[in-house]
């Protein structure tokens, strides 16, 4: 492959920048962890959907483009070229859509684990005072019980905003 790495003979150059990973070599539940991230993955590199996009053009067009009826070859051969334009320019569209969002779910996964260990720390930190309260008397301010009810709160608070991207991705 011109351009390639002679020890990663079929690495582009974005994976040459990667440490290689032998799959076979790694335990069973490992390797196949590894191709499904790949498969998660894969319609956000834009090389490999490259790699199969005259098949996917093909395969459009033999389902959704039928013969040519009552045009000359010219008419359709020249009406084919512009929607091979047009597929390809929508794929390259979807791709990098399809990245952008991958790396936007990622980002809010990121700023979901931020605020929850904050909301961990006000449970934490609640816990530890209800811990510290005595009892509620009958004629009094009922801080133990709001300071219960608060910490239950931000418990609750703490593991949905965990749960928040996986439910995204799995709903």
């Amino acid at each position: 492959m011109p351009g390639s790495n002679t020890s990663q003979p079929f690495a582009r150059p974005e994976q040459s920048k990667q440490s290689l990973i032998n799959i076979a070599s790694l335990p069973r539940e490992e390797a196949i962890e590894c191709a499904r991230d790949a498969g998660r993955e894969i319609l956000a590199d834009s090389a490999a959907v490259q790699a199969v996009a005259d098949t996917l053009w093909m395969n459009w067009v033999n389902v959704n483009v039928p013969v040519a009826v009552g045009q000359t070859d010219d008419e359709f051969g020249e009406l084919v070229d512009v929607m091979g334009n047009k597929f390809f320019e929508g794929l390259t569209e979807g791709v990098k859509r399809f990245a952008e969002d991958t790396r936007t779910l990622a980002r809010v996964d990121e700023f979901l684990c931020d605020e929850s260990r904050f909301a961990w720390k006000i449970h934490n930190v609640l816990a530890f005072m209800r811990a510290a309260l005595d009892e509620d008397p009958a004629d009094g301010l009922p801080v133990k019980c709001t300071v219960t009810d608060l910490d239950i709160d931000v418990e609750k608070l703490a593991t949905n905003l965990m749960d928040l991207v996986h439910k995204a991705r799995h709903a």
